[in-house]
């Protein structure tokens, strides 16, 4: 019987998840069919376990797995009945949401209380009327967010860029420890109200003009001047976490961090990336190479939910 390999995005990112998968697994994987953050091939390769599968690492998913299939409302139950008497392994069944603004209804009671497996029959509402069912493993993110969409608080904040850091932050485990913060592209301050209100000390720097609430904030200073402006000498000495989210070419950025921080980067760098087209990810090696010449060890790229057409590249000085 033939494999079919399921990929879940960020609604309306998957041209830049079909561009990565043929560049990646040329020849192996066929596109199958897409709908809004779901996209399938065909495998024509060997088939794939979930623990090979689980191995695979694109950046513009969420998660992956095996597909079952897109089923009508009454028959999903049967399915996943059905799949289960197949199988000797024990699965935890969760029903998933692809809109992050939209809390997800659970349209199907499962009896799970005394399951604890690491492997997953995942639920995805398409449609008012079909269901599309995956198998997969824990999926690449240690902690919260992960095949579920981060959950997309009430604030005040005067920009979506809050929700960015806050769920790179719990994807990291970064809640205890106060750090030291330098943040480009900072106005007008949606990241940096989270990292306030979290006891961080920040140093923002932006040509825009930042919301008064958070100018006037103690443990925030403000540089108003454009990234191409700043040297490492106007900022403060000791520095945990590099954070950007400047509007320019990905490349424009990189270049700029490289330049002022090339002796001396901080040990963590969450830089966010542009991509507003597929044709960027392109560059992706030539990113990887600017912060590994700035002296980062591990690199990674990845889309969180709350992301529109960027990603996040994550540096660290260490490889763990």
């Amino acid at each position: 019987m033939q494999q079919f390999i399921y990929f879940l995005t960020n609604p309306g990112n998957e041209s830049f998840l079909k561009k990565e998968i043929m560049h990646k697994y040329p020849k192996i994987f066929n596109f199958s069919y897409s709908r809004p953050g779901i996209c399938t091939y065909k495998n024509t390769g060997p088939k794939l376990s979930l623990e090979e599968i689980s191995k695979l690492n694109p950046i513009y998913a969420r998660a992956w797995g095996e597909s079952i299939g897109i089923f009508n409302r009454d028959e999903v139950q049967k399915t996943i009945s059905d799949y289960l008497d197949s199988t000797a392994s024990t699965f935890q069944i969760q029903q998933i949401s692809r809109e992050p603004e939209i809390a997800l209804k659970e349209d199907f009671c499962f009896d799970q209380s005394d399951i604890d497996a690491e492997r997953f029959i995942i639920v995805v509402k398409v449609d008012e009327s079909q269901y599309f069912i995956g198998t997969q493993l824990e999926d690449k993110f240690e902690s919260p967010p992960g095949r579920s969409f981060y959950d997309i608080s009430i604030t005040n904040a005067p920009s979506r860029a809050y929700h960015k850091i806050k769920e790179a932050f719990l994807l990291l485990n970064m809640g205890a420890k106060k750090l030291n913060c330098v943040e480009f592209g900072c106005a007008p301050g949606g990241s940096t109200k989270y990292l306030l209100e979290s006891g961080h000390k920040v140093c923002g720097v932006d040509p825009a003009d930042m919301d008064v609430e958070i100018l006037n904030h103690k443990n925030f200073e403000f540089i108003q001047k454009p990234i191409q402006g700043i040297t490492k000498r106007d900022l403060p000495e000791n520095i945990d976490v590099l954070i950007s989210d400047v509007n320019l070419n990905p490349d424009v950025v990189l270049k700029q961090c490289h330049g002022i921080f090339k002796t001396s980067p901080p040990p963590l760098a969450l830089i966010t990336l542009k991509t507003p087209k597929p044709k960027y990810l392109d560059s992706l090696k030539i990113w990887k190479s600017y912060l590994e010449s700035m002296g980062y060890k591990r690199v990674d790229f990845i889309q969180i939910s709350s992301h529109r057409k960027e990603c996040l590249a994550i540096a660290r000085l260490s490889l763990f």
